[in-house]
Order: C-alpha cells, then structure tokens, then sequence
C-alpha cells in the first residue's frame, strides 16, 4: 500500500486515536502495481503473515478474534492497530507499540479505510466491477489479462470478493495504474451494494442472474435485485454491461441510471456485442463477435482464439470484450489478452490423464445455472469421445433443493451421455428426476471410497469425463486420487 498517515485512517474509520502520533504515514511509496503481492504490504489482518510496519486490523471472524493476537502483531513489528476492545492490560504493550486506534467494529473499519485509500490514489484509474450468478471470476480475470496488455492494472486475486477480500484487494491499488477489476461476491440482499459503495465503479458487468445461495438470497427476482445493486453505485457518465439474452435483462436495464451508459452482450443479435458465431472443441474455442451501435450499424467484427472451451467460455469471452470495447481498449489488446488467457483453477480446467481420458474440473462450485451451462459446454466440446459425467450436491438451495436436483435429473435425461455418476445427499433427487432408458446409464455412490472406484472403472483411454458439485462436496479431493491412481494403473 501507498502512505496514509494515522490521521487519515482515524478519520477514515470515524475512530479514536488511544496513543500514537497522528502524523505518522504508514505505507511504502516504493511499492509498484507490478509487485501484486497478496496480502497487499503494509496492511493485514492476520499475524502469522504480518510484516514490520504493517497496519493491522483485529477482525473478529466466524472462527478467530485478531484481537486475541495482538501482542503477536506488536512483537513482529505492527506499527498501528485498529482494534474494537482495548486489551486487558494495555500498559504492557505502551513500550512497543506506538499507534492504537479504536473502532466500533474492525471490519467496517477496513471497509471505510479501503475507500478512503482508494479515493486518495485512483487519480485516473478506470474502475471495472464484476458481479452475477456464475462466471464472474472468470470473466474477471479475462478483462485483467486484456487491460494488462494495455497499461498498468490492479485486480481482486482469485476469488476475493467478499467483505474483507475486495477491500484488502484495493490496497495494491497505486497511483500508476491505469485500470482496477475487482469482483464482487453476494449470497444476500445488501452485499452488492455495500461493496460496490466502495469501489464506486466506472463500469459494472454483470454476467448472468440464476438461481445461486436461494437458502440465503432468496427467489430468483430478490437475486436480481440483489444483483442489480451495483447500478445504483455507478459513477456518473459510467457503463453497465449487461446479459442481453438473460430474462431479467429488461428489469437490470430499467436499473441503469440516466447519465450512464448501458451495453449488452450474448447470443441475441439485439446485443451491443452478440456472438455471431463459436466452435468449441478440445483445441480451444473459436469465437467471433460482432459490436455494433444502437443503430445496429457495424462497428467492428471480432475474430478471437480462446484456450478455453464451450458455451459458458463463449459468453463469458463475450462479456469480457464488451466491458473492453465500452472503454475504447484497441481490439489488437483484447485479441492478444484473450490468446493468453489462463482459466481460474477448478473451473472448466481439462486435465489430461496419463492413460490418454481427458478430464474436465469443474468443481469450484455448482447452481442450477451454472450445471446446465457447463453440461453443455462438455457435451458440445466432445462430441467425438465417451462422455461420462459425474455430478455432486448444488449447496445452499434452501427449500427449492428438492425441485431443482430433480429438474437436473430431467436435463440430464436428453444429453448424449455415456455414464452419469451421481454423489451426496442432495443428489440422490438427481436420480429420481432422470426419466427413461437414460436411467440404465446412472450410478449413485453412497460414499466416497465407492465414488472413487467407480469412477476409476469408467475412464477409458478414448473417455471424456466432466466433474462438478458445490466447493463444499470437495470434488477436488477426488480429482487428485484419480490422477494418482491413474498414472499408478498405466506404470504397471
């Protein structure tokens, strides 16, 4: 991070300055956007990672209170922290530790300190947002790869996008970056509002709405409202990107603010930015837009090889362009970035086994929308070979789980599959919901040890096999013995 002096966290965070000077700077002027560091240097909210001079946080946490760490901190070099409770026995610390600010709440404080750092250095920086259903970190780290071709550019790593990841993220935020892509994460009404409140981005994406966290969220229109929060936080003269072939695209577009401008991308060739055409195969995915005004007049057509694959891949690339283009990045930058492009791990990520299959993990997490997009995208992209298919729990559904796996179970019925192979409690509905002689094609594992021979008993040199569930069934897991035992079975 950049210097703030205490003075300007204290009045950041409304907080109350116990003992320190409240002119000292805390930061490193010395510290480039190239370094992407994560944590960020100079700020932390954990102690085992702390390093001397860094601000640090006392966040109280589902499983740990920092400020039952804070003598840790001071010993390996804090320079200030914000705490919520002044400890029990403050004068053991007066000697070592020069800055105390108290707070009503740590958390917020980080929050409120994140924007205020972010108003002192963005300058000129373009601010991107991205939130949705699914796809969102992918298309996220799309935009990233172009806009680093371009200039400078600072990004939520991975998936930091919740209350504590996102403001951590700003302060690798310096006064050189041209361009900031942070996601933003929700499973409730209000949490895009609060994290778009502050980003406050000149540009806000928004992938797709589906059914996603109903147990929390809600109904799929409390998603889209949920969802939609981030429009009201645009800046004025801002873009929002939308889902043109989505059914609550009219709803997000009566959101958009009047002194913003509103682009669309998809299928539909009413789309700002609409995909004329793709060709997925296990080579990669050919894609290829078109971008045209709101005369629907020609402005440019897109030609763009991807080292990613299928439908999900072809909207989340056109996505991507769209945010891009809405900011008048040179096509030469988005064909290169999208060239080079790197997929998140665990998200349609093919990993070749030594005995010749292909596996697809796509594990990172499961919804009803996400499951179907990313059959498709399996099913289109190996057309040549045996698909096997293996499906676990859609967490976090609430009282609809029951309906939706079955209607998973029925979606499955029709797809040119080989082998369906079925895991978790939730799923057993999957089961009941398969209709007709897709039936005989199904196995249900009643644990993990059975999963994993069965699984192992389905992969054939000429085989394609696709693995998706909720990150908590920890599919992952499965995948690394697979791949163990794979290269043990062809050394024999």
């Amino acid at each position: 991070m950049y210097p703030l002096t205490v003075q300007e966290i204290v009045k950041a965070t409304n907080g109350t300055l116990i003992l320190g000077d409240p002119m000292m700077e805390i930061g490193n002027k010395s510290i480039s956007s190239e370094n992407k560091k994560w944590p960020p240097p100079g700020i932390s909210i954990d102690s085992r990672t702390l390093s001397k001079g860094d601000l640090f946080f006392a966040i109280q946490g589902h499983r740990y209170d920092g400020h039952a760490f804070i003598r840790d901190a001071i010993y390996k070099g804090a320079s200030v922290c914000l705490i919520s409770e002044l400890p029990q026995k403050l004068d053991l610390y007066l000697s070592d530790f020069p800055t105390f600010i108290q707070v009503h709440d740590t958390k917020i404080a980080l929050q409120q300190c994140a924007k205020a750092y972010r108003k002192k250095y963005e300058k000129l920086t373009e601010i991107f947002s991205v939130n949705g259903s699914c796809g969102k970190t992918t298309v996220k780290e799309m935009i990233v790869q172009i806009l680093s071709s371009v200039a400078p550019t600072v990004y939520s790593p991975e998936n930091y996008n919740n209350d504590i990841g996102l403001p951590l993220s700003i302060f690798n935020l310096t006064p050189e970056c041209r361009y900031a892509v942070f996601e933003i994460g929700s499973s409730a009404l209000g949490e895009v509002d609060l994290l778009s409140k502050i980003i406050e981005p000149k540009l806000a994406v928004i992938t797709n709405i589906t059914l996603e966290h109903t147990a929390t969220f809600g109904t799929l229109e409390e998603i889209a409202t949920g969802e939609s929060e981030v429009l009201f936080n645009l800046r004025p003269g801002g873009v929002a990107v939308l889902p043109r072939d989505d059914a609550f695209y009219s709803y997000l577009k009566d959101k958009v603010p009047a002194n913003c401008t509103l682009l669309s991308f998809g299928f539909s060739k009413e789309a700002s930015v609409y995909i004329e055409k793709y060709v997925t195969d296990s080579n990669g995915l050919k894609l290829y837009l078109v971008h045209q005004d709101e005369r629907k007049k020609n402005l440019d057509a897109l030609e763009l090889n991807l080292p990613v694959f299928g439908k999900l891949n072809a909207l989340n690339g056109c996505a991507a362009v769209a945010a891009c283009l809405a900011l008048n990045v040179p096509i030469y930058n988005i064909q290169k970035g999208l060239q080079a492009f790197v997929p998140p791990k665990m998200r349609f990520n093919l990993v070749p086994l030594a005995n010749g299959a292909t596996l697809i993990d796509d594990t990172y997490n499961s919804n009803p929308g996400s499951v179907r997009l990313s059959l498709s995208s399996f099913v289109e992209t190996f057309s040549n070979k045996k698909k096997v298919v293996v499906l676990g729990d859609m967490l976090e559904l609430g009282s609809i789980s029951q309906e939706e796996h079955q209607a998973l179970g029925d979606f499955l019925s029709d797809l040119p599959v080989e082998k369906i192979i079925l895991f978790g409690e939730e799923s057993k509905q999957v089961l009941k919901g398969i209709k007709g002689n897709k039936k005989n094609d199904v196995i249900y594992c009643q644990n993990r040890k059975d999963l994993l021979e069965c699984v192992q008993n389905n992969i054939q040199s000429n085989s394609s096999i696709l693995f998706k569930a909720s990150r908590m069934m920890r599919f992952d897991e499965i995948i690394k013995d697979i791949q163990s035992k794979t290269i043990q079975s062809v050394s024999k």
